[in-house]
């Protein structure tokens, strides 16, 4: 008993050390083998992956983008609501797209440039674009989220004739 109070301690040293050095052996292989933070996934959208640094990097670009039209860092609350925006842009890309693809629908660019003519807020920044680049990353921004908007106007009016159809 007394032999096992003396040479106890250090057993437990020696059993915490080797348990510290396979938890930090363990981190390594999975930076080695690939397993690491550079392969996670973020979610899975209709059976399709999401790479964390890809939806990382479309959150970084969008922020930079509110933060340069706004002229000032986003708020906590505000990211996170850009970070929302782009998960379900990611959504619409995976999920929607593809049904949409697969019904035929799209939107034209005539369509969208008389979607655009007829908003006057548009056609304001567009007469300033060349000069301003706020208006030039606020462009970038409307040619990248209303035609999905115009898309799924379109698709909610089919839904919406097709219920009328059978009254």
């Amino acid at each position: 008993l007394n032999t096992m109070r003396t040479k106890g301690g250090v057993f437990l040293i020696v059993i915490i050390a080797v348990a510290l050095i396979a938890f930090l052996l363990g981190d390594l292989s999975s930076v080695i083998f690939g397993n690491g933070p550079e392969k996670q996934n973020v979610g899975t959208i209709n059976e399709t992956e999401i790479d964390y640094q890809e939806y990382l990097a479309k959150c970084d670009q969008r922020i930079e983008a509110y933060q340069a039209l706004s002229q000032r860092t986003l708020t906590s609350e505000e990211q996170f609501q850009v970070r929302q925006e782009v998960w379900g842009e990611l959504v619409y890309e995976n999920l929607f797209a593809e049904e949409f693809a697969a019904l035929g629908l799209s939107i034209s660019e005539e369509e969208f440039v008389a979607y655009c003519a007829a908003d006057p807020e548009i056609v304001a920044m567009l007469e300033v674009l060349e000069e301003n680049p706020q208006a030039q990353i606020q462009w970038e921004l409307i040619q990248e989220s209303y035609p999905r908007q115009l898309l799924n106007a379109k698709y909610a009016m089919l839904l919406k004739s097709g219920n009328n159809a059978n009254t």
